[in-house]
C-alpha cells in the first residue's frame, strides 16, 4: 500500500506535546514544502524528555521517511539531540526554529538576538532594494527605537530565559533551581 509520504523528501519536525488526555507525547512529522505529514507519536509517560531519549525516537522516525533536515524546539535538552544527530550524520541539516513560540522564553530570546545581529543585513537589503520594498516595512527596519527596544527587552529577558533553560536541563534539580 502506498503511503502519502512515499518518494517525498522533507524536514523532520520533532516536538513534545500533551495529548487530549493530558498525557505527554513526542510527535514527529515530515514537512514537505507547505504540507505536514504525521510520522509517529510516542506516549512518553514517565520517560524523561532527555536529549538521548529524544534522539532514540528521532532515529526511529528517520527510518520512516527521506529526511533532508531536522527541526527541533529550542529547549536546552534538545541541544544534545541536535549534537548527536549532527555527529551521526554531518551532512544532515539540524536546526532549531527561528521564530518564537508564544510561550517559549528561550525562543523569544533567540528571536530577539537574531533580529539584533541581523539588523545590519536587513538595513543593507533595504538600501540595495529601496524601490522594491514596501516603505512601511523599510521604516520599521530603519526605526532605531524598535532596535533599542529589542536590545532592552533582550537584556531583561536573558536572565529569565537562562533560569528557565537551566531548570529544563536533563540534570536539573529543585535545589539547584532555587539557587538560580
Amino acid at each position: 500500500m502506498k503511503k502519502p509520504i512515499d518518494g517525498k523528501t522533507g524536514t523532520l519536525v520533532q516536538d513534545a506535546w500533551i495529548n487530549i488526555h493530558n498525557q505527554p507525547i513526542i510527535a514527529s512529522s515530515l514537512q514537505v514544502w507547505v504540507k505536514l505529514y504525521l510520522l509517529d507519536s510516542h506516549p512518553t509517560g514517565s520517560m524523561a524528555k532527555t536529549g538521548e531519549n529524544c534522539n532514540t525516537l528521532c532515529e526511529e522516525s528517520i527510518q520512516k521517511a527521506k529526511v533532508s533536515g531536522i527541526c527541533t524546539d529550542n529547549a536546552k535538552n534538545m541541544e544534545r539531540l541536535r549534537a548527536a544527530l549532527q555527529q551521526d550524520d554531518p551532512d544532515l541539516t539540524v536546526r532549531k526554529p527561528q521564530l518564537p513560540g508564544e510561550t517559549r522564553w528561550k525562543s523569544q530570546l533567540t528571536y530577539l538576538d537574531r533580529y539584533i545581529t541581523s539588523r545590519p543585513n536587513y538595513m543593507k537589503i533595504v538600501q540595495d532594494h529601496e524601490d522594491e520594498i514596501d516603505q512601511n516595512i523599510a521604516k520599521k527596519i530603519q526605526d532605531i527605537n524598535i532596535f533599542r527596544n529589542a536590545k532592552d527587552m533582550g537584556d531583561q529577558l536573558r536572565p529569565v530565559a537562562n533560569a528557565i533553560d537551566y531548570c529544563l536541563a536533563d540534570n536539573a534539580s529543585l535545589a539547584a533551581a532555587c539557587d538560580t
